[in-house]
């Protein structure tokens, strides 16, 4: 189910799917959660190849002005990307790469496999070879 207080929970999963290096991003000033000292839905949490990133907001901006306060939170995101991407992918082939997009398209359902081709799915898996999303070129 997706709602307004959730709304990246199925993108998150997606990702995770696929094994894409993903970032949570919390800029909230309010602290909420699901407990055990994280302030997001604990279904999101503790997945390979992510991490988090929290900034209280309201502070920041009083602190450093809007502009810097952007340029602060852009950076922490980057780096923190910037840590994941060198670490070790956990899908191993090309194979298993193509397989694991598929999986996912299927699951989704509503047609997105008439826009999702085999071809699109390739072009889209040897994209992010080339942008280095995984950690080696099985081609």
């Amino acid at each position: 189910m997706n709602d307004q207080r959730w709304p990246s929970t199925e993108g998150w999963i997606n990702a995770k799917m696929i094994d894409i290096p993903s970032v949570l991003l919390r800029t909230d000033f309010r602290m909420g959660g699901h407990g055990f000292g994280r302030s997001w839905n604990l279904m999101l949490t503790d997945f390979p190849r992510s991490t988090e990133v929290m900034h209280k907001s309201i502070e920041l901006y009083s602190k450093l002005g809007l502009e810097e306060f952007q340029k602060k939170v852009a950076l922490s995101v980057i780096d923190a990307f910037d840590s994941l991407i060198v670490g070790p992918s956990l899908l191993k082939s090309y194979e298993e790469i193509l397989s694991a997009y598929s999986h996912v398209v299927k699951m989704c359902g509503g047609g997105l496999n008439e826009t999702f081709t085999n071809d699109f799915l390739h072009e889209l898996v040897d994209s992010k070879m080339n942008k280095k999303v995984y950690t080696e070129d099985y081609t």
